[in-house]
């Protein structure tokens, strides 16, 4: 197992080169031919070791981190890696992540849409404050924001019972 696929724990949906992968273990596409355009993290385990291996990931366009427990603010500031392609992002149920790992996104040069939900990493204040400021700092970008503004989508999960 090399050291890309230890560190970023691809067991989640990936669609590369127009083909989905649904299911199973992978490791990041060697063949440079192949553009890796989504990674749906949904209930994985990626960690901050494995964010430096998206570098050159020039497709990458859409990040899903949903209920991913390891996914925290060191995480988000590694994503600067890929800010060129970076264009979609969704935040749900990562509890370690924080306003300062939130604010971090802002740099994401060209991101166009961003869903933050249900991250109890953020205090009701800090909600407030990000849901008042959103379009200053993410002045290109469709925010979507906390519990009340939660989207049912193919990818996310039921809200915890």
């Amino acid at each position: 197992m090399s050291r890309a696929s230890w560190g970023f724990n691809l067991y989640a949906p990936t669609t590369v080169g127009g083909w989905k992968r649904s299911k199973g273990y992978y490791q990041l596409p060697h063949d440079r031919k192949l553009k890796l355009s989504e990674i749906h993290a949904v209930n994985c385990g990626i960690t901050v070791d494995g964010f430096p291996y998206l570098k050159g990931l020039e497709g990458l366009e859409k990040m899903l981190m949903i209920n991913s427990k390891m996914i925290d603010n060191h995480c988000l500031n590694a994503l600067q890696v890929v800010s060129e392609s970076l264009t979609h992002v969704e935040l749900e149920r990562c509890p370690d992540v924080t306003l300062k790992g939130v604010l971090c996104l802002a740099r994401l040069k060209n991101l166009k849409y961003l869903r933050l939900h249900q991250l109890d990493g953020l205090t009701s204040e800090e909600w407030e404050r990000l849901t008042l400021n959103s379009k200053e700092l993410f002045p290109n970008c469709d925010t979507v924001l906390g519990a009340a503004d939660f989207i049912e989508a193919e990818h996310a999960l039921p809200p915890p019972s």
